[in-house]
């Protein structure tokens, strides 16, 4: 755990240094946005390799990734308790009864969480069912984040992961609430909200190339 904890501070002042002067453009739904405003509880869903930006984006609110039991999972806990983040144990693959259960109870005591529906294992892009399985029991709306970045590291891991460089053009995308019937086919709700967020990332990286192109022209 020592090690953890260092670890957290090495990350927090990388953090500091990477996001140094990323011109990042927040945009987010005007519905989501309300929902935020009123410190309404939501389920945020994003893909595993946003995972660093995020960590930085998300920092001091309270929120409640699901982290799993892995090694890289129990090396995460200092830095999310670092960044004010609350914790949910558990994967697809281990502790998952556990981690419905507590995530079912933090949605309904109006707290946030946050998962990456590729993760921890992938594959890539795809989209397990914990966050249709928490909106359809609580009730609370699932939110895709996407985001992109014109200067970033790509590591050579299953989900490429991305790192920011500092000094880059970003774009950060909330799309609108998804609400989840209680009934119907759980493999079409699945494949729904993917499509929207794979759909939220192209946006993002459409509206990356038009603040690049504006900014290359001044």
């Amino acid at each position: 755990m020592r090690f953890g904890i260092l670890l957290s501070y090495l990350i927090f002042f990388l953090g500091k240094i990477l996001t140094f002067r990323n011109n990042i453009k927040l945009i987010v739904h005007p519905l989501t946005k309300d929902r935020l405003n009123k410190k309404l509880p939501l389920i945020f869903v994003f893909w595993h390799h946003d995972i660093p930006l995020f960590i930085f984006f998300f920092k001091n609110t309270g929120y409640y990734p699901l982290i799993s039991y892995s090694k890289d999972g129990q090396l995460l806990i200092p830095i999310l308790n670092r960044f004010k983040y609350g914790v949910i144990r558990g994967s697809s693959t281990r502790g998952n009864l556990n981690a419905l259960k507590t995530g079912i109870k933090i949605l309904k005591e109006g707290k946030s969480i946050v998962l990456t529906p590729d993760g921890p294992l992938g594959p890539r892009y795809s989209f397990k069912k914990g966050a249709i399985y928490y909106a359809k029991n609580t009730g609370v709306p699932i939110v895709p984040v996407s985001s992109a970045l014109q200067n970033k590291w790509i590591v050579n891991s299953w989900d490429k992961m991305e790192i920011p460089k500092p000094f880059g053009l970003g774009v950060i995308s909330m799309g609108p609430p998804i609400f989840i019937e209680k009934t119907g086919n759980i493999d079409h709700k699945i494949l729904s909200v993917k499509n929207k967020l794979l759909d939220l990332e192209k946006k993002s990286e459409n509206i990356l190339a038009k603040r690049i192109s504006i900014y290359r022209k001044k």
